[in-house]
């Protein structure tokens, strides 16, 4: 499968979110490959031991599309995905500004997301001390 990465579009982005989906990342549709979902391939990539690059290409593909991934959105076992790929390239990456907030009571998240909640309140805390 073709590698994708942050400012791609096309079906291959609105398969990756699918995916990321079926791992509890609850992004949004889009066939934008942004900002959101970068940080949220980065974070899939570290909690499974691989290169946190923020791009999907054949490791990432792999672990994204295991039983669980693929079953939730009908990749089926040879891989194949029902429809054609199309993409239109940028080259920049961004930079986090934003912590990622999984909200999923699963294993796999249940560890950070008292990490990823406090995070989100000190930020609110800290812009509302900040603003007034």
């Amino acid at each position: 499968m073709d590698t994708i990465k942050f400012g791609d579009t096309g079906n291959l982005v609105v398969l990756a979110r699918k995916l990321l989906n079926a791992w509890d990342y609850y992004l949004p549709q889009s066939e934008a490959f942004d900002e959101q979902m970068y940080f949220a391939v980065a974070d899939f990539q570290r909690e499974l031991g691989l290169d946190d690059d923020g791009i999907i290409g054949p490791n990432t593909w792999n672990a994204l599309g295991n039983e669980k991934g693929s079953q939730k959105v009908g990749v089926t076992a040879s891989g194949d995905i029902p429809f054609q790929t199309e993409f239109n390239v940028t080259s920049s990456v961004p930079t986090k500004t934003d912590p990622i907030i999984k909200t999923s009571t699963s294993p796999k998240s249940t560890d950070h997301s008292i990490i990823y909640l406090s995070i989100a309140a000190l930020s609110i805390a800290y812009f509302i001390l900040t603003s007034g």
